[in-house]
């Protein structure tokens, strides 16, 4: 209800050298899944962060690997979470020619999991649309982008023309205009509409409404400032 989708888990507790974490509580963290999703059936989702492993250690793979599918996957390929959001490394040089989210995709095919599933991580919470991504890497895959704090367009700027021009930069592209192609090369940023284009529901003109993007430059109550 009120549009609350479910819950994402973010397991990077990593214990403490006299205590660390074992395969016990990854077992335990798994059987939590299990049994939130039988008891809320198909109303609330559980996205896992790719950090602990079958193994119980904080052991980032940035992709879909034999150490994290059993968080996602059971034994007879049954979902146990239902996502799952891969860390933001596979774009860096040091990881870049292992191709990470092609080898999730090959991955999820070969568990019979539906590669959109798995979300390519993006962390632009410092940098926005000047963080570099490997497009071209995500483009081998067949995962979903998972954009961490896109709220950056908000926090980051400096007056309201300024978000609107960051939001449009973030979600549109250069032009600000989803028909026309980006044509922003190696790392910039492409613009989330180079990927997904949305569809409308206005099939005719005139169309007025009255819908507000939540933000101005005043607070009314009833007309009133």
């Amino acid at each position: 209800s009120y549009g609350f989708d479910g819950w994402f888990i973010n397991q990077e507790t990593e214990g403490t050298e006299e205590q660390p974490l074992t395969v016990e509580h990854a077992t335990l963290m798994r059987e939590l899944i299990v049994e939130f999703k039988e008891k809320a059936g198909d109303n609330l989702e559980i996205m896992w962060y790719d950090s602990m492993t079958e193994s119980g250690e904080m052991n980032w793979q940035n992709a879909l690997t034999e150490e994290n599918q059993f968080f996602l996957v059971g034994d007879n390929q049954e979902m146990i979470a239902d996502s799952m959001f891969l860390n933001f490394w596979w774009t860096t040089d040091t990881l870049a020619e292992e191709d990470l989210l092609k080898a999730s995709t090959d991955k999820a095919n070969e568990l019979g999991i539906n590669p959109n599933k798995l979300f390519a991580g993006v962390d632009i919470q410092a940098n926005g649309t000047a963080t570099p991504i490997r497009w071209d890497l995500f483009e081998n895959g067949q995962t979903s982008l998972g954009l961490y704090c896109p709220s950056w367009a908000y926090s980051s700027a400096s007056s309201i023309d300024d978000f609107h021009a960051k939001e449009n930069r973030l979600w549109i592209n250069e032009h600000g205009d989803p028909s026309q192609e980006t044509t922003t090369t190696g790392t910039d940023w492409r613009g989330v509409s180079t990927y997904a284009i949305e569809q409308t529901v206005v099939n005719s003109y005139p169309f007025v409404t009255n819908f507000s993007i939540g933000h101005g430059y005043n607070f009314f109550i009833e007309g009133e400032k």
